[in-house]
């Protein structure tokens, strides 16, 4: 099965009428005022730059001494990402944070390491489509990541990103197995994943629910982001909680982003500006220097 981009991926989206965050600050105040109050933001594209290889990023240095100084004024501060745990937890070094990693599958917090129910079941599979499409997308630029519970390949460096896309997609549609992994786009990647309806709004439902959270703030730039979003804003409109889905503007950034944001910030420098302010904000309220 394939979720959400079921074709091949989408060109940059319009930013539309949608609000910059950083001239509307007075909104965010009473969100993460509202008593249990989590921060979610993604990773590559939002708190790293995105770069040609998965294993170059590095985080903002801005970005992460804001994230530090948040973490434990708010109840939640989390981390989520497509990557591996594992290879999250390498590259941010945020102690007391939470990390989401494999779209929602993996979760290490203050209760330990978790792995959601069935998703190791789904190795084999996974592993098959992925060296089915070894087999018939062969390009020493793509960069194949195999993270045990799901499966990654990046295109960007290829010399027609385009062309290659295509070709996978071809490949996905006969792979052998295929009908047992469920497959999105994200920007010059195609995700595998266990068929079981983990994403990054799984993730937010989850995290909301077990720590009680009375708001939440969700940053993201991708499509597989656009999940998060969506929950953020399903539970704001159930009366569950108080919420917002930020949109950190590329110039590639999906219309499957921008329909579901609230409000957008201008690239990683953008989000370091918020997160200083928020970081300010925060500490400010909670008498903290």
């Amino acid at each position: 099965p394939r979720r959400g981009l079921d074709r091949l991926p989408p060109a940059g989206g319009n930013v539309m009428e949608l609000p910059g965050l950083l001239d509307h600050l007075e909104d965010i105040g009473p969100v993460v005022r509202a008593g249990r109050a989590g921060l979610m933001v993604d990773f590559d594209g939002t708190v790293s730059p995105i770069v040609s290889t998965p294993e170059a990023a590095v985080i903002s240095p801005v970005a992460l001494d804001a994230l530090g100084r948040i973490t434990g004024i708010v109840e939640m501060v989390c981390v989520i990402s497509g990557r591996q745990l594992s290879d999250l937890l390498e590259k941010v070094d945020l102690p007391d944070a939470t990390f989401v990693g494999n779209h929602g599958a993996e979760y290490l917090d203050g209760d330990g390491l978790r792995v959601e129910p069935g998703v190791a079941s789904y190795r084999g599979a996974v592993a098959r489509v992925l060296a089915h499409l070894k087999s018939r997308v062969d390009d020493p630029l793509i960069a194949w990541q195999d993270k045990s519970l799901a499966a990654s390949i990046h295109y960007r460096r290829t010399h027609d990103p385009e062309d290659v896309a295509r070709r996978l997609d071809a490949a996905l549609g006969d792979a052998p197995g295929a009908d047992r992994v469920e497959s999105f786009w994200g920007k010059m990647v195609l995700e595998l994943v266990a068929p079981l309806g983990l994403d990054k709004g799984h993730a937010v439902r989850k995290l909301s629910t077990e720590r009680a959270l009375d708001a939440v703030l969700f940053l993201g730039d991708d499509t597989t982001d656009a999940t998060g979003m969506t929950a953020v804003r399903e539970l704001r409109e159930a009366g569950k909680l108080q919420g917002a889905a930020v949109a950190v503007l590329h110039d590639d950034t999906p219309d499957a982003v921008l329909r579901v944001a609230d409000y957008t910030l201008p690239g990683i420098h953008g989000v370091e500006r918020f997160l200083g302010w928020l970081a300010n904000e925060v500490g400010q309220s909670s008498g903290v220097a």
